[in-house]
């Protein structure tokens, strides 16, 4: 059934909810069955384009998430730059809109999941549909433990009250729990599902890779990699050959997307209005790339101090633009602007024309740099680790050189080589800040003085990291639920 025929009003809202519209933005409220929905096959589609859609609202903060690193100046309500300088706190910051989002992520997964058995539908229909439910509540209990550590972990229809007064689960347990999603769903779903908006085998493996990254077990990474590996040439996942056309239109669902946010429709169809500057990012710039991060670029040529993109990593006029060549104007505070993931149109174009791009959350390139990153942590420095850097960095419209093995001749070395390749590959895809805390408080710090636009360095310096490494669990979640405890330094 193509995603452009389901409705998404979100019924099973209306249907399901016994609680007020109010309440339903509030965590984690819970969805109710009326009895009357997944009465065929079609409810049970539809409750599904509801975790789709709210992955639509998760997709458009990808580039926002940069926001809180050292390369982006972020401006606007949800407050990601306040992070990169230490300035959040339980009010103020991005933390309600990722609880908020991933719980919606949760509760809609939940319903799926345990209503769909009503269906009367061959059970290797209900099977898949399932194991897309634990798929996509895996990943959104993935987010939340990212950002927050200990989270309250629940996979029923609960009670108002039952919900007020649920406690933070550990983050081990929790872990676990998704790693147990994620093995159901690696069973059941297809390698190649037919419509591109539902999620593949190849995708739980990828979430399951990224998981067992983000708790650097690294025999785990190694393990869940050479299953994807073992399937990627029957899903067709490669290198794209030609790296900004992969995030436009025009190279949509190639080689490289193996989890991906469709957006569907023209223009703002099927969109909410949160979409609309992930089409056109130029009449927003709430995302705004440091000059500092354009010169951090590999140089490769001569350079020109009047044009930073010159002799430098391709990938910097790939992901960013001057705002005032470009359009002639200067909005911008750091006077540049995203233009990863946005078409190449006249400012002003009337959102009827243009569509809203997909937005990848685990590609090819990701996949084989997990790897690198752990085959280096167990065997670096090695030729498998090497050869990965060097297949990304010489696909033919990039064009940098081999890394230098002899200059990049330990494992201390091969690290910091794969995250320099990691920021400047996968820039304004959500993953810098992540990939930040993996590591030791210098390498943040000595990231953090690259930024000369504000005072992050010196927020680091008199504060720590702590507060960088895990959000505050929001206020008003914890005046409605005196259950929650505080994440430490909050």
């Amino acid at each position: 059934m193509n995603m452009k025929k389901i409705t998404y009003i979100l019924t099973l809202l209306t249907l399901c909810c016994v609680i007020s519209c109010e309440e339903i933005d509030r965590y984690p409220r819970g969805l109710q069955s009326t009895g009357t929905f997944f009465a065929s096959e079609t409810d049970a589609l539809e409750a599904l384009a509801g975790i789709y859609d709210n992955l639509q609202n998760w997709a458009f903060y990808t580039a926002k998430l940069d926001g809180m690193t050292n390369n982006s100046f972020e401006r606007g309500m949800s407050n990601f730059g306040l992070v990169a300088r230490l300035s959040h706190n339980p009010t103020s910051g991005p933390q309600s809109t990722i609880w908020n989002t991933a719980y919606k992520g949760v509760q809609r997964s939940n319903y799926l999941i345990n209503n769909v058995d009503k269906i009367p539908s061959a059970p290797e229909v209900i099977s898949i549909l399932k194991a897309e439910g634990r798929l996509l509540r895996a990943y959104w209990y993935h987010v939340l433990v990212s950002y927050f550590g200990d989270v309250p972990y629940y996979t029923e229809q609960l009670t108002v009250e039952e919900l007020n007064n649920i406690e933070r689960t550990p983050r081990a347990t929790v872990i676990t729990n998704i790693l147990d999603d994620l093995e159901a769903a690696i069973a059941v779903l297809p390698v190649n599902p037919g419509d591109t908006y539902r999620a593949s085998k190849g995708a739980a493996l990828g979430i399951k890779t990224r998981v067992q990254l983000y708790e650097k077990n690294w025999s785990g990474v190694i393990e869940a990699y050479n299953a994807w590996n073992a399937i990627k040439d029957e899903a067709g996942y490669g290198l794209d050959a030609d790296y900004r056309n992969m995030f436009l239109a025009a190279g949509e669902n190639g080689p490289e997307a193996i989890f991906q946010v469709n957006f569907v429709g023209e223009g703002i169809d099927n969109l909410s209005q949160y979409h609309v500057p992930q089409v056109n990012w130029r009449d927003y710039r709430e995302v705004q790339p440091l000059l500092s991060f354009i010169l951090d670029h590999e140089v490769v040529g001569d350079t020109d101090p009047e044009d930073p993109f010159i002799g430098r990593d391709p990938r910097a006029a790939f992901n960013i633009a001057d705002e005032e060549v470009t359009d002639g104007t200067a909005i911008s505070e750091t006077g540049y602007m995203i233009r990863k993931m946005t078409e190449d149109v006249p400012r002003g174009t009337p959102y009827d024309q243009l569509k809203g791009d997909n937005i990848m959350l685990v590609r090819y390139s990701d996949m084989r740099m997990m790897f690198a990153e752990a085959e280096n942590e167990l065997n670096g420095p090695s030729a498998a680790v090497y050869d990965v850097i060097d297949e990304i960095r010489t696909r033919p419209t990039v064009g940098l050189p081999v890394i230098d093995r002899a200059v990049i001749n330990n494992k201390d070395k091969l690290r910091d080589a794969i995250y320099s390749e990691r920021k400047f590959e996968f820039a304004y895809e959500g993953l810098w800040y992540h990939d930040l805390k993996r590591r030791d408080d210098a390498y943040i710090k000595a990231q953090m003085s690259l930024v000369t636009e504000d005072n992050r360095l010196t927020s680091f310096e008199s504060q720590g990291t702590d507060k960088y490494r895990l959000l505050p669990i929001p206020r008003n979640e914890m005046d409605i639920n005196s259950s929650l405890s505080q994440n430490t330094g909050y």
